[in-house]
């Protein structure tokens, strides 16, 4: 799946599509959520999880640098 037709999915299937193509890469904290990042073919995404919940409000691309390297400061940034 590449990042275009990653954007056009719902939610549902964005978290779906994750955890069958993703490579889980780490966590950080921001606000009320645990954000977990993932490696998929060609993009980064995040998935947005409820600390204390556990319900995905937002999965999503990620392509700022700034955001990749709050979680592993030397990530490989290639896709």
């Amino acid at each position: 799946m590449n990042e275009a037709a990653f954007r056009a999915l719902g939610r549902k299937d964005r978290v779906l599509a994750v955890k069958r193509d993703g490579e889980f890469l780490g966590t950080r904290v921001f606000g009320g959520y645990h954000v977990h990042l993932y490696r998929m073919p060609g993009f980064f995404a995040e998935v947005w999880m409820r600390i204390g919940i556990g319900t995905v409000d937002f999965a999503e691309v990620v392509t700022d640098q700034d955001i990749l390297l709050e979680y592993v400061p030397d990530l490989d940034l290639r896709p």
